[in-house]
């Protein structure tokens, strides 16, 4: 008996388990392994035997898309984004990535700047100065739709041109002797960029479904704020050269950078495209895949954005889109965002001027004074508040892409800026600091949520109504909001002889846009929270879960916004 146990043993182990089953399955796990490992290099040796046959190829190899693996809407954008991104350079100081947007922001700052000399050489006083740069903005709101109908027409082309007309136009302010001169050059600068913003966002549109136009649309906004950080020192540098070649420091500034936005404006016109089915840098294939996508699968729509808008459908368009009645509230809401923070644009490095003079509060004046000095450190210290509009612009997109949420984000902020910015006598009466720190936080609370702004107002918008809807909210906000706002803050300094009172203007309008804002995004989330109970009881109490594009298609839908949409 010892003897059977012992073979027993043997034979089947310590754990009664056959041996020689044991190492057929050892056998057979690493047959198995050493085929998995052959399949993949012979994968890895056919993928790199595929030579690119293009720029876009070798681009989406190195960022890991590979073009002939399966199309994906996420793949195909990213291979958009990276040809792109070989443009940057040229428009980094213009703000202007060859991806649609405003390129001639970094000179409407240049007035800001330049009337820290230009005022007091021909001698401007407060309200003049004030009435030259609101009507900027009334040339920019009156021509924003028939611009942005231009390029829904003609595209890129049209765009393009917006860049090289700004480029002539802002030259041309070299050449201002009177106030006179001042509101001409002013107003025909607002009707040459009339239409850059909603036109580039119209253009975006037409490359990113809904879903993801929150990151773009914070690039275009963003680089708008980025570019008054270069502006700044820059403007600063230039007016050195006063008195080079007969000409005072604020001519130069408007040569220097008014001359290469028409260079730039040329290069535009011929990359940028106007829609995925003229982008360049994607495969017939592509174009067509993200052409059908961004309209969202709807083929009768993807077919009629192909066909050339005609001009007499510009009259039904704008009917339709002045029918929506969340465009006018976001319009109204706008035009009171504008009327405080357009106003603190224009006059902030005169503020700060004044501010470093002692005269913010009393016997101010539309130039702070005549001091060299001051006028540096304004320009210097003007770009300071920008810089962290930046930063709060970037981290309050994130938390909305975080939380889905877009509309409280931009109204939350806006309250507490216009709170700060109605304490600013008290706050710069303590300290320098104190008074600087308000506008400092104050820009950076309504700039922060200006992409979302613009994300939140397409949401409401169809993609052939974006860019018509687009223009009619910028010119409510621009046309009204921005002319009136710089003009009155000069009529206050220029009657009362102080600062604050415009301060609390401004703040005033600023928190009753963020009031609107906020209770509105109170009222979504009530409505957001109301919808997902009903969902959740259709889908029989499943919870919601994400699932892969394409998949699950029988499954029960949870909607959780307009925006975001997942399967349970």
């Amino acid at each position: 008996m010892r003897d059977v146990a012992r073979l027993a043993l043997q034979v089947n182990g310590p754990t009664g388990e056959n041996l020689l089953l044991r190492k057929q399955r050892a056998d057979a796990k690493l047959q198995r392994s050493d085929t998995k490992q052959r399949i993949a290099a012979e994968q890895k040796a056919a993928a790199a035997a595929l030579t690119p046959t293009s720029l876009s190829e070798k681009l989406c190899k190195k960022a890991g898309v590979a073009p002939w693996s399966k199309l994906t809407k996420q793949d195909t954008l990213t291979k958009f984004d990276l040809e792109y991104s070989e443009l940057e350079a040229l428009g980094v100081a213009f703000e202007a990535k060859p991806t649609p947007r405003n390129p001639s922001y970094l000179e409407s700052t240049n007035l800001n700047f330049a009337a820290l000399q230009l005022n007091a050489g021909l001698g401007f006083a407060p309200q003049d100065y004030g009435l030259g740069a609101g009507l900027f903005f009334l040339g920019y709101g009156l021509g924003h739709v028939p611009s942005t109908f231009a390029t829904m027409r003609c595209g890129a082309g049209w765009y393009s041109s917006i860049v090289i007309a700004w480029g002539i136009v802002a030259t041309c302010g070299a050449f201002i002797s009177s106030s006179a001169g001042l509101c001409l050059q002013r107003f025909c600068l607002g009707l040459a960029e009339a239409g850059a913003i909603p036109s580039a966002l119209h253009l975006m549109s037409q490359f990113y479904p809904v879903q993801m136009r929150s990151k773009p649309f914070l690039a275009v906004t963003l680089a708008n704020v980025v570019s008054v950080v270069f502006a700044g020192p820059l403007a600063a540098g230039i007016m050195t050269l006063d008195g080079r070649a007969g000409l005072r420091g604020w001519q130069w500034l408007f040569i220097i950078e008014g001359l290469p936005s028409i260079a730039l404006g040329a290069v535009m016109m011929l990359a940028l495209p106007s829609g995925p089915l003229t982008a360049w840098m994607l495969t017939p294939r592509e174009r067509q895949f993200l052409h059908n996508r961004v309209h969202e699968g709807n083929a009768e729509a993807a077919e009629a954005a192909k066909q050339r808008l005609q001009w007499k459908q510009m009259i039904s368009l704008t009917m339709e889109a002045l029918r929506m009645p969340q465009l006018w509230f976001f319009s109204i809401a706008a035009f009171l965002w504008v009327l405080g923070i357009f106003s603190l644009n224009a006059w902030m490095p005169i503020i700060i001027k004044n501010m470093l003079a002692g005269t913010a509060l009393q016997s101010s004046s539309s130039s702070g004074g005549s001091s060299a000095t001051n006028t540096l450190h304004a320009t210097l210290l003007a770009t300071i508040p920008y810089f962290c509009a930046a930063i709060a612009m970037w981290l309050n997109t994130w938390s909305a892409s975080l939380l889905r949420e877009r509309t409280l984000h931009v109204g939350l902020p806006c309250v507490f800026g216009g709170i700060l910015l109605a304490l600013f006598q008290p706050m710069y009466s303590a300290s320098f600091a104190g008074g600087f720190s308000v506008l400092v936080i104050a820009i950076a609370c309504a700039y922060s949520g200006q992409s979302n702004m613009f994300a939140r107002v397409t949401e409401s918008l169809d993609t052939r109504h974006a860019g018509v809807g687009i223009a009619i909210f910028n010119a409510i906000g621009a046309a009204a909001g921005g002319f009136s706002g710089p003009w009155v803050v000069g009529t206050l300094v220029n009657r009362i002889g102080s600062f604050v009172p415009s301060m609390v203007f401004m703040g005033v309008f600023l928190t009753c846009g963020g009031v609107m804002l906020s209770g509105f995004g109170v009222w979504e989330l009530q409505q957001r929270r109301k919808l997902q109970r009903q969902q959740q009881q259709q889908c029989g109490g499943k919870l919601p879960k994400e699932q892969e594009e394409g998949e699950g298609a029988d499954s029960c839908v949870v909607v959780k916004d307009e925006d975001f949409a997942e399967e349970c």
